[in-house]
């Protein structure tokens, strides 16, 4: 008990974070207890429930801090006044997350796709991918695509799809040549390709 009250308080917070992230990827969500939770990641139930009120609240923290460090890697980095190089860069961020982070976009998958997810955390799940797929038609827009709306919403579960691929088969699907392409695809129509193609 001792070694676990000088564990840090944000610490054992992630730890707790962690081990539920392992054992609702492997067990499933439903098959895993908060003592189970608790046993993993060297912590006492009651610490557990010290920070998170329930099992679903453990859940939606696992979905959604994680969902906002990736929301925040969208953000940095991207030249404001480019809109070639912002689409082109906000496609490649959405195609590496998965390669940065297989075993939370396992878990978010199998997740999300589940008939018994809580419908609380579905309908936050839905509005953050509402929020996703209006910023790419905000992109697409200014880059002169047709028919934006429609695109943004092919293109989002566009990058999903190639992402389960290469968490599923990353030794089989080419998943350099498919991102080449598919910035591309995309890219043709953004300003600064029309001016190159006007001076040649």
């Amino acid at each position: 008990m001792g070694a676990q009250h000088d564990i840090p308080r944000g610490k054992s917070r992630q730890q707790i974070l962690d081990a539920a992230l392992k054992l609702f990827g492997t067990k499933g969500y439903h098959s895993s207890s908060v003592d189970t939770i608790a046993g993993n990641a060297g912590v006492s139930k009651g610490l557990v429930y010290n920070y998170f009120s329930s099992k679903e609240d453990i859940l939606e923290a696992v979905i959604f801090e994680k969902m906002k460090e990736i929301e925040e890697s969208f953000r940095t980095g991207i030249p404001a006044k480019n809109p070639g190089e912002m689409l082109r860069r906000f496609i490649e961020t959405g195609l590496e997350i998965a390669r940065s982070e297989p075993e939370y976009w396992r878990f978010y998958w199998s997740m999300i796709l589940h008939p018994a997810l809580p419908k609380t955390i579905k309908n936050k799940v839905m509005a953050s991918y509402g929020a996703f797929i209006g910023q790419f038609e905000m992109l697409l827009r200014m880059n002169g695509v047709e028919k934006p709306e429609l695109e943004a919403r092919i293109l989002v579960p566009m990058l999903d799809a190639i992402n389960i691929m290469h968490v599923f088969a990353p030794d089989y699907y080419p998943f350099e040549e498919v991102k080449k392409h598919l910035i591309g695809k995309y890219s043709a129509n953004s300003p600064e390709q029309s001016e190159e193609g006007d001076g040649q």
